[in-house]
């Protein structure tokens, strides 16, 4: 009976020794290999290798210390927790939403399911009329009006220049050019009469009251733009150049109407203009501005002769 127990005794130690054996290496391993991999980590983080996740933001541009010298690392050439804890520091990492997502992805938003249907919902929600005017600067401070019919000639495939324009419209540097005029020269140009306000086609002068805030005035208005843009024939307004750009004073100035924005009701949001004016003049867009419809109203009401040529 001694015997048997004696056996048993030893059967039972040597598995529990094979068991422990066996433990202990696999947590040996598992150790190295994680600590292993973890250092080879390091080490294409810190010596700027080309990584999949793009963004990634590069500190200073001499090269970093290895993990072995870096005094953020321990010895095992991992990085202190405490370190990559304050990285994001004072960071706003919430999603700002699909619409900052897919308004940044440009063009490629039209092939990507995130975002085709906001897409196709935000192109019905508006009617974009726009005529492609080549852009022209004026060539003296009292030329806007010149310049801004040399934009709609160029646009109908009639090369002039400014000065031709400023001479036949009577353009003076201490009043500019009269309304009557400028309709009376490009109707001569594209309708083949000199008639400021003729009965039939061609363009007219619409003198408004000013400081009229009428609604009846900015709806005519309107009207008139979609005619006049869906026949080729781009208003011209005169304006309060204060209003449209508060840094600059007031001053008559003539800028063309080349597009509008209508919501769904029809009702137009928001209008496409060119200035002339070579201060005002945008690296990447020259001077295609756009104002509101109230806005723009304003600008042309407060003006001190309030019209435009359409």
């Amino acid at each position: 009976m001694g015997r048997e127990r004696r056996r048993w005794l030893i059967v039972c130690i040597t598995v529990m020794a094979v068991a422990l054996a066996v433990f202990g290496g696999y947590a040996l391993v598992r150790q190295y290999g994680l600590n292993h991999g973890d250092h080879a980590a390091n080490q294409a983080v810190s010596s700027g290798g080309n990584s999949s996740v793009s963004g990634a933001i590069t500190p200073d541009d001499g090269p970093s210390a290895s993990p072995d010298t870096n005094a953020d690392t321990g010895k095992d050439g991992l990085v202190d927790p405490a370190v990559l804890a304050g990285l994001n520091e004072g960071v706003d990492d919430s999603y700002p939403g699909d619409g900052w997502f897919c308004n940044a992805a440009g063009e490629k938003a039209r092939s990507m399911r995130e975002c085709t249907d906001k897409t196709k919902q935000t192109e019905t929600q508006t009617n974009r009329v726009m005529l492609e005017i080549p852009q022209r600067v004026q060539e003296r401070s009292y030329w806007c009006m010149p310049a801004a019919l040399q934009m709609i000639l160029a646009y109908r495939g009639i090369d002039v220049s400014q000065a031709t324009l400023a001479e036949r419209m009577n353009a003076r540097s201490d009043v500019g050019t009269v309304d009557v005029d400028l309709a009376r020269v490009v109707n001569a140009y594209l309708f083949g009469a000199e008639d400021s306000n003729p009965s039939g086609d061609g363009y007219h002068v619409q003198a408004i009251d000013r400081g009229d805030t009428d609604p009846a005035i900015a709806s005519t208005f309107a009207s008139r733009v979609r005619e006049g843009l869906s026949a080729g024939y781009p208003p011209i307004v005169t304006l309060d150049i204060h209003v449209l750009y508060p840094e600059i004073g007031h001053a008559s100035h003539a800028v063309v109407i080349v597009g509008y924005d209508a919501v769904p009701d029809g009702s137009i949001a928001q209008y496409y203009f060119i200035d002339p004016y070579y201060k005002v003049q945008d690296a990447d867009y020259g001077g295609l501005k756009t104002a509101s419809a109230e806005e723009m109203i304003n600008a042309i009401v407060t003006n001190k002769e309030p019209a435009y040529i359409w």
